[in-house]
């Protein structure tokens, strides 16, 4: 563990402090998620405050906490600082200059999390890895996850997320990546935003704010690569790597075969080389994110042969991860979206779960957040898609539902203001031999609902 963390040393320049000279490993800022030898973060939040945890991050292990106010009671190190996010980013920019491994972040409007969680599980095996944790992808958790990477990982892979503009500028500038990916532009946020372009222009932040930045991954197929691409060159040029269906696309979708269960796809490389491997049906919506995955392979100079383990995958949970379940006599299953919802993740996820061969396919659509004025108008494109399915069994989630006069007037659509009335009106008898599609913004909480049928 010695030296393959921020020290002391680091500490004590950064902060101008004068501590004894100390090892860590890592950083936390929940007291429960301590580590031993971890530095503990007493962030203030709106609900909580990090100094009342002092005492249970000690006893899991810290060896030394960041604050604004000494505890005289606890008899641990402590360091005072003026504001304790202020030096948590402070001290990842300094220690992010001595991690000597490849640093690769992801951002897009859809899939972000899934494509980081992918990318490093078929690459674990052969080198070592550090992948920020869940959807740690923000100014608080992003310094945070530097701090947790060591200084043996071969590389590093980071999602950056953003809703509003100038977001993903302060973040690249904190993680200087050695390579950006931007997966897609879609309208996610879109209600902190005038247009789709002024998304794809936040989004672009990623691809000029980073010193060091040595090449850009790019979707050829999106509307606004153009745009990208041209953003990118505002500093200086970096080579790009552009992925998708598109002539021109330097990673190049060729073809799908669909056969039983499985997607056989065959991609060209710029090479010439031809890649083959294989998705089970459930995956068809990530087609475009296994391009990206190849490559950015091929940017951090690694075989891609690796995306033949893709298939195999358990999806993140809450992305698309499909459960089996069986209660009894009822065996059904279960594809869970439930962790997010935007209008372009739901017509493809929605088009990918269509294809399935079941014949009792059961939809529970939550509502989507941050859509601002165009809220409505998608909605009802995502009720009029549902519709055109012609499916028995469709349960919607949330007020913007209760909006659209021709689903509540309709006495086919089951209708509901929240997951606790779902819970408690859902026809759990129709489920045997099913397929249940869920899927809804994260503050719906439609995975309560699906804890709930694990366990009925």
């Amino acid at each position: 563990m010695k030296n393959d963390y921020l020290n002391s040393k680091g500490i004590n320049l950064i902060l101008d402090k004068k501590i004894k000279e100390m090892s860590f490993s890592g950083a936390a800022i929940d007291s429960k998620q301590v580590k031993k030898s971890n530095i503990f973060f007493a962030l203030k939040g709106k609900n909580t405050d990090g100094h009342r945890y002092l005492d249970e991050a000690f006893k899991n292990g810290a060896s030394l906490a960041i604050v604004e106010k000494i505890q005289r009671k606890i008899k641990y190190p402590q360091i005072k600082v003026h504001n304790v996010h202020s030096a948590m980013i402070k001290l990842a920019k300094h220690y992010r200059n001595e991690l000597k491994g490849t640093i690769i972040a992801i951002t897009g409007s859809v899939g972000k999390t899934g494509t980081k969680d992918a990318l490093s599980k078929i690459i674990a095996k052969k080198y070592k890895i550090f992948c920020s944790r869940k959807s740690y992808n923000n100014n608080i958790g992003l310094p945070l996850e530097i701090l947790n990477m060591s200084k043996k990982d071969d590389i590093g892979i980071f999602e950056l997320g953003m809703n509003h503009k100038n977001e993903l500028s302060k973040l690249t500038k904190i993680l200087q990546p050695d390579i950006s990916c931007i997966l897609n532009i879609a309208f996610v946020h879109g209600g902190n935003f005038k247009s789709i372009r002024d998304i794809a222009l936040a989004k672009s932040e990623i691809l000029n704010s980073s010193s060091g930045l040595k090449s850009i991954i790019l979707n050829h197929d999106d509307k606004y690569f153009s745009l990208m691409k041209r953003e990118s060159k505002k500093n200086y040029f970096k080579p790009i790597i552009s992925f998708g269906k598109s002539k021109g696309s330097n990673v190049q979708l060729k073809q799908v075969i669909r056969k039983k269960n499985k997607l056989f796809l065959s991609v060209s490389l710029q090479n010439a080389k031809i890649v083959n491997y294989t998705l089970p049906n459930t995956h068809e919506h990530l087609i475009s994110n296994s391009l990206a995955i190849i490559s950015s392979l091929q940017a951090l100079n690694l075989k891609t042969r690796f995306i033949k383990d893709y298939g195999k995958l358990e999806l993140t949970s809450g992305r698309g991860n499909l459960l089996k379940i069986k209660k009894g006599n009822q065996n059904f299953k279960i594809i869970d979206h439930s962790y997010n919802a935007s209008p372009e993740s739901y017509f493809a996820t929605l088009k990918s779960f269509n294809n399935q061969n079941n014949n009792n396919k059961i939809y529970i659509i939550g509502e989507m957040f941050e859509l601002g004025k165009k809220s409505h108008y998608y909605h009802n494109s995502l009720f009029r898609l549902i519709t055109s399915f012609n499916s028995k069994h469709c349960y919607y989630v949330g007020k913007q539902f209760k909006l659209i006069r021709e689903l509540s007037l309709n006495k086919k659509n089951n209708l509901f203001h929240d997951v606790n009335e779902l819970i408690d009106k859902f026809n759990y008898e129709i489920c045997n031999n099913s397929i249940i599609y869920v899927k809804g913004s994260n503050a719906v909480g439609l995975s309560k609902f699906i804890n709930h049928i694990k366990k009925i």
